[in-house]
């Protein structure tokens, strides 16, 4: 799965998608034990949410750091309220 772009990067205008398809994606990677890699480096895609925009709207744990990027976890925020 793609994260969402934040900017179209061709007509670099906001995706006013955005909110709807990070909620989409908050959904689908919560039904699944998934992983997010993000690269942090000359890697990193001008267009897609900075690392703090996807702390923000997704429930992220970090797993590894690397030199890179890091890699995370999805937080199943539904299972941990349920194990209180």
């Amino acid at each position: 799965m793609m994260i969402p772009h934040k900017i179209h990067p061709w007509t670099k205008q906001p995706n006013n998608r955005w909110a709807g398809e990070i909620a989409g994606m908050r959904e689908k990677l919560s039904q699944r034990n998934a992983a997010l890699v993000y690269f942090n480096g000359a890697e990193r895609l001008w267009y897609l949410p900075s690392e703090n925009e996807l702390k923000t709207n997704l429930p992220l744990q970090i797993m590894k750091t690397a030199t890179d990027g890091r890699i995370y976890s999805f937080k199943n925020v539904a299972a941990s309220s349920q194990k209180r």
